[in-house]
């Protein structure tokens, strides 16, 4: 990957961060849309420095609990699986965009399939809950859920809007 999509990456993920958690919609049974609410627009001055010149495309220094992506250890609220994946316990329920907003609050992803079958198979051997949403959305209204307990085929498609549990998982850079 080359270093400036790194960086671009890493800036994107560390604003969406810092948004706080507050401002995220409280998912309802039953809901039929994912509307959310929009963070605040927040004015920040930067500090003057004599001699200093600005530079809009340098990212500002970083607190010690925004998300560093990739990290080399698991953040707060993930435990290691195997070599390579952080993942969380059980969160929710909430629609498949809220559970989405949730993770990216704590700088990961709603886990997959993929995450899911390396912590089966590298992990500590846990498997995907059936009815736990599985990361990502398939087609329009669409997204991937644990429908059945079978480590080879655990994936069917449900509607987006449904409200159900879920795991956060983010990778490792070693």
């Amino acid at each position: 990957m080359k270093a400036s999509t790194f960086l671009a990456m890493a800036v994107c993920l560390s604003a969406m961060a810092a948004w706080p958690t507050a401002h995220a919609q409280t998912p309802q049974s039953g809901a039929t849309s994912d509307a959310g609410e929009a963070p605040p627009v927040r004015a920040e001055a930067a500090a003057p420095q004599s001699g200093a010149r600005s530079d809009p495309g340098e990212p500002s220094a970083r607190a010690q609990d925004r998300a560093d992506v990739p990290r080399a250890t698991c953040r707060p609220g993930y435990t290691q699986q195997g070599f390579w994946l952080c993942m969380t316990g059980a969160r929710g329920p909430g629609s498949f965009a809220n559970a989405e907003l949730d993770c990216a609050d704590s700088g990961g992803r709603v886990a997959d399939y993929h995450d899911w079958r390396y912590r089966v198979f590298r992990g500590d051997g846990a498997q995907a809950p059936v009815g736990w949403w599985l990361g990502d959305i398939t087609a329009d209204n669409k997204a991937l859920f644990v429908n059945q307990a079978n480590v080879g085929d655990y994936d069917g498609e449900t509607s987006r809007f449904d409200s159900r549990n879920y795991a956060c998982a983010h990778g490792l850079l070693k």
